[in-house]
């Protein structure tokens, strides 16, 4: 994990768009790491995209909507910040 230093936040807070990424088959605190951090960029006036490649599991539709499933290679360019979140390694981001 990153240390989480005064540079690394005033990246993060200076975008005014982003897209928040977690791991494959992503699990109740992943989502929830997600869409809380969506939450908290949307309510100090910035837009943020929830990208869950898959289907949610039944379990955690009825808590977690408004996520997309794709992002084509030529929006990406859109986001000022592509965030990780709860992925500890390239590995676990779900590849395609």
């Amino acid at each position: 994990m990153l240390p989480i230093t005064d540079d690394l936040v005033a990246q993060v807070i200076s975008g005014r768009r982003f897209l928040i990424v977690t791991h494959c088959r992503p699990d109740g605190d992943a989502l929830g790491s997600s869409f809380g951090f969506a939450s908290v960029l949307r309510a100090s006036g910035r837009e943020a995209d929830v990208l869950i490649p898959r289907d949610l599991p039944d379990r955690y539709r009825k808590f977690f909507t408004g996520s997309i499933t794709s992002v084509a290679q030529e929006e990406l360019s859109g986001y000022d910040r592509i965030l990780f979140l709860d992925c500890a390694t390239l590995e676990r981001a779900e590849k395609g």
